[in-house]
């Protein structure tokens, strides 16, 4: 459920299962709409696919290399919004560490 919202709105909740080694990563609209010195937005693709490329990273390894890519994409813009990231991932059955 997002938090912060407006109270009157009313928004759907989705059930998921992490598997074992699973991660999850949440952030706001600061990382999405982030500009670069041309204008151009972060975006989704762009959060996909470093994702995607760092799928069995721990969540510290997560948030630093996405954070390192943002100051990279951004070419010393200036930060026009606030930014919260979050990344966990589900441990695995045996115990050793995911």
């Amino acid at each position: 459920m997002p938090l912060g919202m407006f109270q009157d709105q009313h928004f759907p909740v989705h059930r998921l299962k992490l598997a074992d080694a699973d991660s999850l990563l949440l952030y706001t609209d600061g990382l999405t709409e982030a500009r670069n010195g041309a204008g151009a937005e972060y975006g989704l693709q762009r959060i996909r696919a470093l994702a995607a490329c760092h799928a069995g990273t721990n969540p510290a390894g997560l948030i630093s290399e996405c954070l390192g890519d943002l100051l990279s994409f951004g070419e010393g813009s200036k930060q026009t919004d606030d930014l919260t990231l979050l990344a966990i991932r589900r441990a695995e059955k045996n115990g050793a560490p995911a």
